[in-house]
């Protein structure tokens, strides 16, 4: 006589019926579900408010350092926000403040002994010259783009200053006009 060898248990129950697995597919949906609600609140990007930095302190501490006259304005306009500040030091180095304004369009700020093809080619590249004008004083080359883009740049004492932003020219230009001069090698 031929004997069977013990195969795997059997299931108590048997075979799932279909409100088995569709009870089963919705507590993994739920559990699925969760984790995405999770992942979005841990990874949802704050509001423009939040992300207010303070330019003042690194440029005072950025102006202790430099081989170049930094430019930052005295005081942003009512509604405007900085949102990024950064000095890198050296004969190539670049000072930069992001800001953007009430209305959430972005001016920036870029100064650099570098010359002014090499900071424009990185950081307004679609931009073309439409002339020069005159700006609290100052005589800027004014370039603008197709994509709404505004640009004034100008060389001064080997050093280029070039503001840029997605703002309007009013815009670009009340940001030019609020600079300041920060000496370099300054010490509070």
């Amino acid at each position: 006589m031929t004997q069977l060898e013990p195969g795997p248990p059997k299931s108590a129950r048997g075979n799932p019926s279909l409100g088995d697995i569709l009870r089963s597919v919705a507590v993994m949906a739920a559990i699925v579900l969760v984790a995405a609600l999770v992942g979005l609140f841990f990874t949802r990007t704050p509001d423009a408010q939040s992300r207010a930095v303070d330019y003042k302190t690194p440029l005072a501490q950025a102006a202790t350092i430099s081989t170049f006259d930094l430019l930052a304005p005295g005081q942003l306009p009512d509604g405007w926000i900085a949102t990024s500040v950064s000095f890198d030091p050296g004969p190539k180095g670049r000072w930069h403040i992001g800001t953007l304004t009430e209305d959430g369009d972005y001016v920036g700020l870029e100064q650099s002994p570098r010359d002014e093809q090499s900071l424009l080619d990185e950081f307004s590249p679609k931009t073309s010259a439409k002339g020069d004008v005159e700006v609290a004083g100052q005589t800027w080359q004014l370039r603008t783009s197709g994509s709404g883009e505004t640009s004034l740049v100008r060389r001064d004492s080997g050093v280029t200053v070039l503001v840029t932003g997605t703002a309007p020219r009013k815009d670009i230009d009340r940001f030019a006009e609020s600079l300041i001069v920060r000496t370099a090698g300054a010490k509070d």
